[in-house]
């Protein structure tokens, strides 16, 4: 396809892109930002489209993203605000776990790791995510594809997420 076609595509629907990225991130900036992003990652990519029908629907796909990108990207708030009586309206401010609950959190999610992991998804994991291999270098090196790796990470985080909440509840 020619570059022409994506231009043209993209002219046409920014209006509604911009609609949807201000809907999404709920600033106007954000939503020029997320569009412009959008539009970048579609003329750089090496993906081939082949007409205007795949164009559009690429171009709506890929603003949608960089606005939820937007949103990730974005510091939390620090105040919670309660509602709990009608009455008062108090802010409950965010503090920060000290020294030791933080390193109390950290050994029993390392002990849920060490216990209820199988060997190889534990070494993914800590690969992962504390050494920062990548997805192909895990896969190359354990001889498996890149979405079994993903797959297995995934799997291994929702266990111990579950089971760390079972242990809360407790």
């Amino acid at each position: 396809m020619e570059s022409t076609t994506l231009t043209k595509v993209f002219t046409r629907l920014r209006a509604s892109l911009l609609g949807k990225a201000a809907t999404i991130t709920g600033n106007s900036a954000e939503a020029e930002d997320a569009v412009q992003d959008a539009f970048t990652r579609l003329w750089t990519s090496k993906t081939p489209i082949s007409d205007a029908d795949q164009a559009e629907g690429l171009s709506r796909t890929a603003v949608r993203n960089a606005s939820i990108d937007i949103l990730r990207r974005r510091k939390p708030n620090v105040e919670l605000e309660t509602g709990l009586h009608a009455d008062t309206s108090e802010v409950i401010y965010y503090s920060p776990p000290s020294h030791e609950e933080r390193d109390d959190f950290f050994e029993d999610v390392q002990s849920l790791i060490n216990h209820y992991l199988s060997p190889r998804d534990r070494d993914l994991l800590i690969k992962r995510d504390m050494h920062g291999y990548e997805y192909d270098e895990l896969a190359q090196l354990y001889g498996i594809s890149e979405a079994n790796v993903r797959m297995i990470l995934s799997r291994s985080r929702k266990t111990i997420r579950a089971l760390y909440r079972q242990k809360l509840r407790q």
